[in-house]
């Protein structure tokens, strides 16, 4: 289906392409016949610029419904994730009751155990307005900075 929509797209990006030089050509005879005010070719360059982004957001929505469906699983969840890294993070990972403590780099995935006791995770009570002037206050003040 991938191989579908990208075919689509090569055929939509051409034919927009296509459609802009026919008009810049067309625009170009029409100049040197005539005079043209620039306020006339406002119109065939807005209406070539709608089109590239129309085509621009129905292809960003497209993708975005396939990616959905790749990605979602009822049997397997991640309960908690720490990072420890850049790139490198240890993750609890409940899959048919029972819980993986696993270790998640670039390259691999290793699992490291299996938990004796299933981990409940807990939801932070803090909204984002809360944590954000939690971490503000606490932040030292830098020379320049007036206090409010």
């Amino acid at each position: 289906m991938s191989k579908r929509i990208i075919r689509v797209f090569v055929v939509l990006v051409f034919s927009s392409v296509s459609w802009l030089c026919l008009a810049a050509n067309e625009t170009s005879r029409t100049i040197s016949q005539q005079k043209i005010m620039p306020s006339d070719q406002v119109i065939p360059v807005l209406l070539g610029l709608l089109v590239t982004l129309v085509i621009i957001v129905a292809l960003a929505f497209l993708l975005k419904k396939i990616s959905r469906v790749n990605f979602h699983s009822s049997h397997i969840k991640v309960v908690e994730s720490q990072n420890l890294g850049n790139k490198e993070k240890l993750m609890v990972v409940e899959l048919q009751g029972e819980q993986y403590l696993i270790g998640v780099t670039p390259y691999s995935i290793h699992q490291l155990c299996q938990l004796k006791e299933n981990i409940i995770p807990q939801k932070s009570s803090l909204s984002f307005e809360q944590m954000m002037k939690q971490l503000l206050s606490a932040r030292p003040m830098q020379s320049g900075e007036d206090k409010k």
